[in-house]
C-alpha cells in the first residue's frame, strides 16, 4: 500500500462524480492539470535531494505521474481492485517497456 492509497480507497465512492465534475468544466480540469504538474514537479525535487540527476528525476516523476493516472482511471472502472494493485501493475507496464 502507498502513502495516500488509504484515503483514496476510503473515498471511492466520491473518486468517479469527482472526475466527472473535473471532466466537464475547463477550470477545473486545468486547476488538476496543474496540481499534477506540481506534484510531478515535488517529486522530482525530492529525487534530486536523493542525488538522482535532474534529467532521470524529471523522467522518472513524469513516468511515475502517468502510471499514477492510467492506475487511477483503471480503478475507476474496475470496483473490484485496489488501487495498489492498479499502480503496481502500471509500474509493471512502464517496467516492461
Amino acid at each position: 500500500m502507498f502513502g495516500g492509497e488509504a484515503a483514496l480507497e476510503a473515498n471511492r465512492a466520491f473518486a468517479k462524480p469527482r472526475q466527472r465534475i473535473i471532466a466537464g468544466s475547463p477550470p477545473l480540469r486545468e486547476r488538476e492539470l496543474a496540481r499534477s504538474l506540481s506534484l510531478t514537479s515535488s517529486l522530482a525535487a525530492a529525487l534530486v535531494e536523493r542525488a538522482v540527476p535532474d534529467r532521470q528525476a524529471s523522467l522518472a516523476a513524469q513516468m511515475a505521474n502517468s502510471a499514477f493516472g492510467q492506475a487511477f482511471v483503471a480503478w475507476l472502472s474496475d470496483s473490484s481492485s485496489s488501487l495498489g494493485d492498479l499502480l503496481a501493475l502500471a509500474f509493471d507496464d512502464v517496467h516492461s517497456l
